[in-house]
Parts: C-alpha cells; sequence; structure tokens
C-alpha cells in the first residue's frame, strides 16, 4: 500500500469531491496543494473548501496565510507539507494531498535545489525599490553585475525573477544558478498517483457554472474586501483568477459581464495549461475521466 496520495487535475475537475471521498474511504487527512487555496482571503474565487466539507475529514494547509501580500514560497509549502504528512503517518492516517498546482507536486516529489534562507531585510528592499518607478530598471541594471548569466537570460520586465535571482545572489553570495545546480532530495514516501482529467469541454462548462455562482455569491464583494488591504500587485493572490477583471469593474472599467467574460477566458486558458502541464511533466498511476 502507498503511504500517500497525490490527487491531480484542472480547477474544477472535481478533486475537492473524489479527495473527499479519498479520505472517507482511507481513514484519510486531505493536504491542500493548491498555491491560491494556502491563502486565508478569496475563499470563493478560490474555491477553496469551506462549511459542511470541513467537518468531514480534516483538512491541513487551507487559508493559513493570512496576509495576502505575502510570498508564500513552494520551498515553504514544501516544508510544511512534509511536517503534515509525517503527523498523519503517525496518527495511522493517510496523507491525501490534493490541487492543481502542478509545480508544488513536482517539487515535493522531486525535491528543491537547496538555496538558503534569504535574509528578510534584502528581500523586504528588493520588492520596495521593484514598486518605484524606474526601479525596476535599477534592479534589472544591478543584475547584471550581480547574476550575469540570469541578466542575459531574464526579460527586463520579469519582476518576480529578477527580484529573486538578485535576493539569492545578495544573500549567498552565489547565483541562483549555482544553487539550481545542487542535487535535491526527493520525497522518502510512496505515493500513488491520480489525475483527474475528463474531456475539456465538460471540465469548462462546469468551471463557466462555478464561476457565475462564485459572482452571485460574493466573489465580487472578496475581491473589494481584498483591495482595501493595499494588496500589492507583485504578490501572488493578485495573480488569482478573477481578481484582477473585478477590480476593473470595481473601477468601472468593465462592466459586471464584461468582468465575467474575462474572467471566464481566463479559466479556459488555466484550465489548458494545467492539461498540458500534467500530460507532460508527471506520470499517474490512475488516470480518470469522469467527473463526481
Amino acid at each position: 500500500m502507498p503511504d500517500l496520495i497525490y490527487i491531480a487535475g484542472p480547477t474544477a475537475s472535481g478533486k475537492s469531491a473524489h479527495a473527499l471521498e479519498q479520505a472517507l474511504n482511507n481513514n484519510g487527512i486531505l493536504i491542500n496543494a493548491d498555491s491560491m487555496q494556502v491563502y486565508a482571503s478569496l475563499q470563493l474565487l478560490t474555491a477553496r473548501p469551506h462549511g459542511e466539507v470541513l467537518t468531514k475529514a480534516p483538512h491541513r494547509l487551507y487559508g493559513h496565510i493570512q496576509d495576502p501580500n505575502e510570498h508564500y514560497s513552494v520551498a515553504r509549502w514544501r516544508h510544511e507539507v512534509i511536517i503534515e504528512i509525517e503527523k498523519a503517518l503517525l496518527q495511522k492516517k493517510k496523507p491525501i494531498i490534493v490541487g492543481g498546482t502542478g509545480l508544488y507536486a513536482k517539487a515535493l516529489f522531486e525535491g528543491l535545489s537547496p538555496v538558503p534562507e534569504i535574509t528578510p531585510q534584502i528581500r523586504e528592499d528588493l520588492r520596495g525599490r521593484s514598486l518605484d518607478s524606474d526601479g525596476l530598471d535599477s534592479l534589472y541594471q544591478e543584475l547584471s553585475q550581480k547574476d550575469p548569466r540570469a541578466h542575459r537570460i531574464l526579460k527586463s520586465n520579469d519582476t518576480q525573477r529578477i527580484v529573486r535571482a538578485l535576493e539569492v545572489a545578495l544573500s549567498t553570495g552565489k547565483t541562483l544558478a549555482h544553487w539550481q545546480s545542487q542535487p535535491a532530495t526527493p520525497l522518502p514516501y510512496s505515493v500513488h498517483k491520480i489525475l483527474l482529467n475528463p474531456d475539456r469541454a465538460m471540465v469548462v462548462a462546469r468551471a463557466e457554472k462555478r464561476l457565475r455562482e462564485m459572482f452571485k455569491e460574493g466573489a465580487i464583494e472578496e475581491v473589494q474586501h481584498l483591495l482595501t488591504q493595499c494588496i500589492q500587485k507583485d504578490v501572488p493572490l493578485y495573480k488569482a483568477v478573477g481578481v484582477r477583471e473585478i477590480k476593473a469593474y470595481i473601477e468601472g472599467n468593465l462592466t459586471k459581464e464584461e468582468a465575467f467574460e474575462r474572467s471566464l477566458i481566463t479559466t479556459r486558458q488555466y484550465i489548458k495549461r494545467q492539461q498540458t502541464w500534467f500530460r507532460h511533466q508527471m506520470i499517474f498511476d490512475d488516470v480518470k475521466s469522469t467527473i463526481n
């Protein structure tokens, strides 16, 4: 028997329902592997499990990040999820990891390069500078001195990767490429990997229905509240499907239906990327083509 179960699939493919079924059948604990569902904000737009579902089985790493401006990293998630796996196994429960963020799963199973902790002051300084009118240009120039290889590879408007390369170089004295070349430690547990991969048209239809319900049930109010927290444009949560579109509606730049339609387009594109990623980047033990 495998030590744990991993359930993947595109958004709206029925992962949460299937994972709950697995948990009930296997004395399981559900562990989140969705990069947006770690945040407490946007419960609706991120389709985070809530209500009665949470009483049916234990849920871990859902909505545990309170600050929407926090740059929650895949390295931190991997560290936290391994702790949750070990705790579940000690309790004789089955860890069931569920989510559509493929890079999280790849990092968990294959390991990450051992990049040391970044000095908090350096991180804050670089992120602050990146928000200035000419800050990104100066950071890009500084990168040419600290990490010439990254400077050649990265585009001058790639804020997130420029800041990442610089913070590593300034904190450790070595380039990101150096650390990425170091061997990673794979997860020391056996895993049964399940992919929910229904026909794309079926997933898109389900996603459209769910998105329309989100708009009716409070997604706009969620984004309004998020904007009151002075969310920065470079944080991960700002990239959640629907945030920018609803923000444009709130600011009067789109009608409500236009915001919905653009959110749906973004959702379709996301579903396509997810299905492509899982098809090419990971081997699964079980592929299911139906939706619960």
